[in-house]
């Protein structure tokens, strides 16, 4: 009996830390042997430029804006979790979801932003945190992609908006 409970609290364990998100830079998944051309086989592109090819290619308008509202609320979440970006930031990321929508793996490439080795840390603890917890509002019938490049802004203080 106590040899099906330990291998029931192994199993549950297991699951636990595979169910996780995985979240990091493109240069450290690199590093780590991830292989973007295995995940890109197992996850299709979300939209797709052919009409006939996206995961969502029957209703890629939907999937867009709710794509826009995930980046938004994003972003609401890193303000609320007082990180600023101090200059306008832009980097590409691919993020990738299981068929209900939640995140799988979620990557960034930050090289060429202006982080800080102290920020890049505190931007990834978040990006995790937040892909833990999110939930894309559409499902699929098979696991699915999105990439893009993004920019980011800190909200604007009450002296930018009165230098408009």
């Amino acid at each position: 009996m106590r040899v099906i409970i330990i291998g029931f609290i192994l199993l549950c364990s297991s699951y636990c830390v595979t169910a996780q998100p995985i979240t990091d830079t493109f240069t450290q998944a690199k590093q780590e042997g991830i292989s973007f051309t295995e995940l890109d086989s197992l996850y299709p592109s979300a939209a797709h430029a052919h009409p006939t090819k996206g995961v969502f290619n029957k209703d890629q308008a939907s999937f867009l804006k709710k794509y826009r509202t995930m980046m938004q609320e994003f972003g609401q979440f890193l303000n609320e979790n007082n990180f600023q970006w101090g200059n306008r930031t832009s980097f590409f990321q691919r993020i990738y979801f299981d068929k209900n929508g939640s995140i799988d793996y979620y990557f960034v490439n930050l090289d060429q932003t202006h982080f800080s080795d102290k920020k890049r840390k505190q931007f990834l603890k978040l990006l995790h945190a937040f892909s833990e917890k999110y939930q894309f509002p559409m499902q699929a019938e098979s696991n699915f992609a999105q990439c893009a490049p993004i920019t980011f802004v800190d909200p604007k203080s009450t002296e930018q908006k009165s230098n408009r």
